[in-house]
């Protein structure tokens, strides 16, 4: 392949910049990144607060996750150890709430004996499948059905109900869980892990995460997750200062050719009038939510079945200045009502500034999520003074149990390298930035060799 070979990536996050460094690192030295936003990151949004780092999307990082810890020494960011953990249970105490330890929490309902056997049995099943969970992707999962079904029939077809309660802390309160039927919520006792696939769960929460989760919830150790000090985004910064990245741009058009020519607007200044331009490329990376990028991709039916079927989780983060916060990540469990927040984070020992992570959907308003957030933290016991930043993400690009089993993503791997395109991110590897960045790096190893120096 010639040294002269260009490359367009149309997205900004973790999958799209990812995939930049590794091409440049194989010798390609003429990839453009292009990126509708005013700031890069995607869903890694950070900002900083009484000169400290915080996160509002991305945050975690966990030993397993080796992608990131290689590309977070190579690049020399600093990781931190964050708050433990405890639940606030609203159900105690007459309804009027109380803590519990993580521990106590994933334990109601259960004992300690079934708890510890349905862990073994979830190991066991982690090593069962281990081959169909080792690549980067979801190529071929539609040969289990057996992980093609609802993780909550999952579990209670492998005897892991015991486990549900500490399921509902990295599925349903990281924003992955959704009940099985919107509207018919049972609060008191909701099955939140009805949607989401066992597949899903089983590739996120692997042998390593599943670890780490163990001993956070036994309160064994809070050395784990880590996060980087002056936040996610400010790590995807390191990442740019040798990449061609360009923010503020609208694509009006890609066609797919010889060559793949994209016309596109970009504002050279925030609030500045856009200016056209028209680039050939020999090859295009889409690392934006792909049914985005229907919006100006010549796309075939196939691609347009297939990204157009694709669907989210909406989700809120929320910031405000609130006193009397105790120093932890405190979980709600049983979970409360779309609009509250289902956890409540002070990152930072000595500031005040507080992070509110609260699942949404269409009926339930900014205003909303800010009236409960209110509501409960002055339940708990702290004092809320004033908001500072409110996000709302499309988050978690997923399809239902039984598209999977229909073969959705043997389908979607099918289009890699059709029409000089290949696709990249979260709807192809799981919606989290190790996940994206490990599929990155295989499909640069793959489609892209090493260039003479």
């Amino acid at each position: 392949m010639s040294t002269q070979v260009r490359i367009c990536i149309v997205g900004a996050g973790a999958g799209g910049l990812s995939a930049a460094y590794y091409l440049q690192q194989r010798g390609y030295r003429h990839v453009t990144v292009l990126e509708k936003a005013e700031r890069i990151g995607g869903l890694c949004d950070s900002f900083s607060f009484d000169n400290k780092g915080f996160d509002l999307g991305g945050n975690y990082v966990l030993p397993s996750y080796r992608h990131m810890r290689r590309l977070g020494r190579e690049l020399g960011a600093q990781l931190t150890t964050g708050p433990d953990r405890r639940t606030w249970d609203y159900t105690m105490n007459g309804n009027r709430g109380g803590f519990r330890s993580t521990l106590s929490s994933v334990l109601q309902g259960t004992t300690f004996l079934r708890f510890t056997l349905a862990c073994l049995r979830y190991v066991a099943l982690l090593f069962r499948y281990r081959r169909a969970l080792r690549g980067p992707g979801f190529a071929g999962i539609s040969q289990h059905p057996e992980l093609c079904v609802p993780f909550s029939q999952f579990l209670a077809e492998n005897g892991l109900e015991a486990m549900k309660r500490l399921f509902l802390i990295p599925i349903s309160i990281m924003g992955y869980g959704r009940p099985g039927v919107k509207g018919e919520i049972n609060h008191e006792d909701p099955e939140y892990l009805q949607q989401i696939a066992a597949a899903y769960v089983l590739k996120y929460i692997d042998f390593g995460v599943f670890t780490v989760l163990l001993l956070v919830g036994a309160g064994l150790s809070n050395s784990w997750p880590k996060r980087f000090v002056d936040g996610y985004e400010r790590f995807w910064e390191r990442v740019c200062w040798r990449l061609d990245v360009r923010c503020g741009v609208d694509i009006d058009e890609v066609r797919r050719g010889d060559q793949v020519t994209v016309r596109y607007t970009r504002r050279s200044t925030p609030g500045g009038p856009p200016e056209p331009h028209t680039e050939e490329f020999d090859a295009l990376l889409i690392a934006c939510p792909l049914g985005a990028a229907l919006q100006f991709l010549d796309a075939t039916d196939e691609e347009r079945q297939l990204y157009s079927t694709i669907r989210f989780n909406q989700y809120s983060v929320t910031t405000a200045v609130t006193t009397g916060m105790s120093n932890h990540i405190i979980d709600v469990i049983p979970l409360t009502p779309f609009g509250h927040p289902w956890a409540l984070v002070k990152q930072w020992p000595d500031s005040n500034l507080c992070v509110y992570y609260t699942p949404v959907d269409d009926t339930v308003t900014d205003a909303d999520v800010r009236a409960a957030i209110s509501a409960d933290v002055q339940r708990i016991g702290a004092q809320l003074h004033d908001f500072y930043v409110q996000r709302r993400w499309n988050y978690f690009p997923h399809v239902t149990p039984t598209q999977i089993a229909d073969g959705f993503y043997d389908r979607l791997e099918a289009l890699q390298g059709q029409r000089r395109t290949f696709l990249l991110g979260g709807a192809l590897a799981f919606e989290l930035v190790e996940r994206a960045v490990a599929y990155s790096q295989a499909q640069v190893n793959q489609f892209f060799p090493v260039l003479p120096a």
